[in-house]
């Protein structure tokens, strides 16, 4: 797995220290994802448990779990899920979900960090991402991380109604 850049300390909005590691899915991570899923999507949007099980034992897609401890609990605070397509060079973000506790702290900055690394050991040129019609804060997230609009939708990943995809190139390798 691609190494992250040094975790910087964050504050979250009640004050409290907390730590940040990101790791690959575990089985026993499944319904906490499910949660995190819909918690993040409108129920258009949500897979099916059996829907976001298939998605995942996908043997292209790789699935990141950030895990915020604080004090003495951990919990999900992000999930990243991406498949490669080496065949043309593209990086699909099939689902970037952070949550909601633990938005605008970083950790879907760093997925998205991780993905290109990860899109860089594939040669991946760039890197596209599904985002639902009328989510301001989605797409704000994505202008500011270099992604823009296409006129493509997804739909082999995506839940519900096609959504337009988010692209970006994938920065080569130093």
């Amino acid at each position: 797995m691609p190494e992250l850049p040094e975790w910087e300390e964050e504050q979250k909005p009640t004050g409290g220290p907390m730590e940040v590691s990101f790791r690959e899915m575990r089985p026993e991570d499944m319904d906490a994802i499910y949660f995190l899923d819909r918690s993040c999507y409108g129920e258009a949007h949500r897979f099916t448990f059996g829907g976001l099980m298939g998605v995942m034992l996908d043997r292209e897609v790789v699935t990141l779990v950030a895990e915020v401890k604080e004090r003495e609990f951990s919990r999900l605070g992000g999930v990243l899920i991406v498949r490669s397509d080496p065949w043309n060079h593209r990086l699909y973000v099939v689902a970037l979900m952070v949550h909601p506790d633990y938005r605008r702290l970083g950790i879907g900055r760093r997925l998205l960090v991780w993905a290109e690394h990860f899109g860089q050991g594939y040669q991946c040129r760039e890197m596209l991402i599904p985002l639902e019609e009328g989510n301001p804060a989605g797409e704000a997230f994505l202008v500011a991380a270099g992604f823009s609009r296409t006129d493509r939708t997804e739909t082999r990943f995506a839940r519900g109604p096609d959504h337009p995809l988010w692209q970006r190139p994938v920065a080569e390798r130093p």
